[in-house]
């Protein structure tokens, strides 16, 4: 069962452990939105969590890129794919190309 996109988990590890075991925090801190509060002797340390997370609790998103964003939704320009991009790019390009007659 999915769980509920509530708060996000926030567990407490030393410093020892996430040293050990990085690759299996980033994986929990990106796929179920887990944050990582290290500890070192006891006392908290840093925190670790998602880039999603991140951008969307901590970083404070300037008005124009919001409206840019909301614009990409409304066209659905903002499910593109990289090679959907690059097609739209040479598109563009070769629109714009003289033709060699």
């Amino acid at each position: 069962m999915p769980r509920k996109a509530s708060r996000p988990l926030t567990t407490s590890v030393p410093a020892l452990v996430v040293r050990n075991q990085l690759g299996k925090i980033l994986t929990r801190v990106a796929r179920h939105r887990e944050r990582v509060v290290v500890t070192k002797k006891g006392q908290a340390a840093a925190v670790i969590l998602g880039v999603e997370d991140y951008l969307q609790n901590i970083v404070h998103t300037p008005a124009e890129l919001s409206a840019v964003q909301a614009a990409a939704r409304k066209s659905g320009a903002d499910k593109l794919t990289p090679a959907d991009i690059d097609a739209e790019i040479a598109l563009v390009r070769h629109a714009k190309t003289p033709s060699a007659a």
